[in-house]
């Protein structure tokens, strides 16, 4: 790209000196950025936890696609799962492939590649505008926001759909935006974009797009530069897009015509509450600085300063709002809100927190701020009473947290203290390795406490060893379920579309005569109903499994032989109680 751009740098704001190459994330401090990505997010990567429920609608998939070579329709148990396009699960199982395993690590592993993808986007991002200073710490904020250490390691689609946004929005900004470096003029750049853009749909359906495409047209309009419509409208680029989208999009209809209604479903019924509410329509104005956090208030800092007067608007600003309004907008309307929905939407803000940081540390250097004992103070004391609370409720994983917050407040001190002194590259070292080792502790310590989800995996490996290996699990009357995973045997659900077309009663299902048991996993509360028709003899059961929504009380193994020779109907109602 670089070779190509035109060297414009006079739109760069006064207090950023030095020439366009001053503009550039380096290859060393790309290699550091990414080397701390590894190191925080590869520690206990497979062992911490098993898989949640999210990543298993993914990770399935993904196993299924090895078993039976068919990568088209990601499928659950063999019906297709359509809520999702399926990149996510031809990455994880090209990982699982490549490892020839599917353990939990190499399930996780490419997400953590992608999370590392788009903290280097957005260092590149911010060191193209704003320098290379702002560009790495771009980089080592978003590895340490909150979005990043909650989703970073897990195998889900928001950090891939993340980095291919970013990586669309950031080819549109370099041949459009006026930047130190100029507008980039590389003849691959359309290509760039729409591929991003394309891979964007093969994440998460219309989403990707949708942010794409409302942010960059938001743009075009208000920039009024016929540069960006022709780059809009690239013929090359439109059909790479359409090279890579479409042949899919045929081939999945004639897998499974119905996924014209999941499309539908997953587009538009989330609108209309088809997925419930869970927060209300104002709920993005403070999940989406919890998601920053503990950077928020330097994104802050930065936005303020210029609506002061103080630093003038740079013209990626207009950019950034463009790429952030309109898609907050779509997800506002959407009765059904998520956290890491937002996450495409928040490079801007990472951005924003890298400037903001870069200039109080620059504009302190010299003055430090009159505040600093205070918030020394007040940073001793507030870990104290963290230390206290934890010593007082003594949790089950009390030792480590009480680490936690010592290691905290102690760090965060220890920073206030390089900043009084002046030290600043130290003060900023400190403050990310605070937090990635107070990251590392949580991850080693505390996680494998609260695997709620672990009761699930555990009954599911039982049940493959204690179920003949050319047997069927029938899956009967559970919700999509996390121990799908887990269960090494042929698997068959009985709750799903297809075992109720042609009118068939959802609230009963048929088992055919057969000369050998059937293995079951049901909900224990069930039992009483197999046995009024049956033979039943328990083989297993788990505990309590979690208080998640997508979790039953207790799962058990049965092995049925029904009373009659021909079919038996086991009326069971479809509901369950959570």
């Amino acid at each position: 790209m670089s070779p190509h751009d035109s060297a414009s740098p006079s739109a760069a704001p006064s207090y950023l000196e030095g020439s366009p190459d001053d503009y550039r994330l380096t290859g060393r401090w790309a290699v550091a950025i990414a080397l701390f990505g590894i190191a925080l997010l590869s520690i206990r990567l497979g062992d911490a936890r098993v898989l949640t429920f999210h990543e298993v609608v993914f990770a399935t998939p993904a196993k299924e696609m090895l078993q039976s070579g068919q990568w088209i329709v990601p499928t659950i148990a063999g019906d297709p799962f359509n809520d999702r396009t399926p990149l996510t699960a031809w990455s994880i199982a090209a990982s699982m492939w490549l490892f020839g395993t599917d353990d939990e690590w190499a399930v996780r592993a490419p997400n953590v590649l992608f999370s590392i993808a788009a903290a280097l986007l957005m260092a590149s991002m911010a060191a193209r505008w704003f320098g290379a200073r702002a560009g790495i710490l771009a980089g080592f904020i978003e590895l340490t926001t909150l979005q990043v250490l909650t989703n970073g390691r897990l195998a889900e689609a928001d950090m891939l759909l993340c980095a291919t946004v970013t990586a669309s929005m950031y080819a549109f900004a370099a041949a459009t935006v006026d930047s130190p470096r100029g507008v980039s003029r590389s003849r691959w750049l359309p290509y760039a974009f729409y591929g991003f853009f394309a891979a964007s749909f093969m994440v998460k359906w219309l989403f990707g797009p949708a942010f794409i495409g409302t942010g960059c047209f938001a743009y075009a309009l208000l920039a009024r530069d016929r540069k960006v419509w022709r780059f809009l409208f690239h013929p090359g680029g439109i059909a790479f897009a359409a090279l890579l989208t479409v042949p899919w999009m045929i081939a999945a209809y004639q897998v499974d015509p119905e996924i014209l209604q999941d499309f539908w479903l997953n587009h538009f019924g989330r609108f209309k509450g088809a997925f419930g509410e869970r927060e209300p329509w104002y709920a993005y104005a403070y999940l989406v600085p919890f998601m920053l956090l503990p950077w928020t208030p330097y994104a802050a800092g930065a936005i303020v300063s210029r609506l002061r007067g103080t630093i003038r608007f740079e013209p990626v600003w207009l950019f950034f709002a463009c790429w952030m309004t309109p898609g907050m907008l779509l997800l506002s309307l959407s009765t059904f809100k998520a956290k890491h929905y937002t996450m495409p939407l928040l490079p801007p803000l990472v951005v924003a927190c890298a400037v903001g940081l870069h200039e109080y540390v620059k504009r302190h250097k010299t003055a430090p701020n009159r505040w600093l004992p205070q918030l020394l103070g007040l940073t001793l004391l507030s870990g104290a009473a963290g230390v206290g609370f934890v010593l007082w409720k003594r949790p089950t994983d009390w030792e480590a947290l009480t680490a936690v917050a010592t290691l905290l407040a102690l760090g965060t001190a220890l920073a206030i203290i390089c900043e009084m002194r002046g030290r600043t590259t130290l003060q900023l070292g400190t403050l990310f390795g605070t937090i990635g080792l107070a990251f590392v502790v949580v991850q080693v310590w505390v996680m494998p406490s609260h695997d709620s989800f672990r009761p699930l995996a555990e009954l599911g490996r039982r049940t493959s060893a204690e179920v003949p290996a050319d047997a069927v699990v029938h899956l009967m009357f559970l919700p999509e379920s996390q121990i799908h995973f887990y269960v090494d045997r042929p698997l068959r659900q009985w709750h799903s579309r297809d075992a109720y077309k042609n009118g068939a009663d959802p609230k009963e299902v048929t088992l055919p005569a057969a000369s050998e048991p059937y293995y079951i996993l049901t909900s224990i509360d069930f039992l009483p109903r197999f046995e009024s028709q049956g033979e039943v003899k328990v083989l297993d059961q788990g505990v309590r499994t979690s208080r998640h929504v997508y979790a039953l009380d207790r799962l058990a193994l049965l092995e049925y032989r029904p009373k009659s020779t021909g079919a038996t109907a086991v009326k069971v109602p479809v509901t369950v109680r959570k």
